[in-house]
Parts: structure tokens; sequence; C-alpha cells
């Protein structure tokens, strides 16, 4: 993100665009989690009816990066 010309970094766009992917990524941990607990509350009624059948899982987000979510203030 630096200029090439003049060697600057325009720290407000940069900021912007930072906490726009903080934001998108905030939101896909947040529709993740959401698939987890249909896929955990669907496979408990599926268990309980004897049926199965075919989901995709979820992906998998390390504590890492959630540990990322929780330190923001």
């Amino acid at each position: 993100y630096i200029n090439d010309l003049s060697m600057n970094v325009n720290l407000e766009e940069t900021l912007q665009d930072a906490e726009i992917l903080y934001r998108r990524f905030e939101h896909f941990v947040e529709s993740v989690d959401a698939q987890r607990r249909g896929q955990n509350e669907g496979s408990q009624t599926q268990s309980s009816t004897g049926t199965t059948s075919t989901t995709s899982t979820a992906p998998e987000i390390s504590p890492i990066l959630r540990n990322l979510l929780r330190t923001r203030s």
C-alpha cells in the first residue's frame, strides 16, 4: 500500500481497509459458528429420529484467529 512515487502510506485509507477486513472476518466467524450450531442441532434431531443426511461441514477456525476477535477493545 505504499505509493510508488512518493514512498508514502495513506494512513487513513489503510486503516479503513483494515477495519473493513476485520469486520468481514468477524462476520465470517459468526457465520461459521451459526452454521456449526445448526449442524449440531440438526445432528441431535437426526440421531433421535434415526435419519441421516449429508451436510457440508463448516471450515475450522484456529484458536489463534478467534483470539484476535476477543482481544479487540
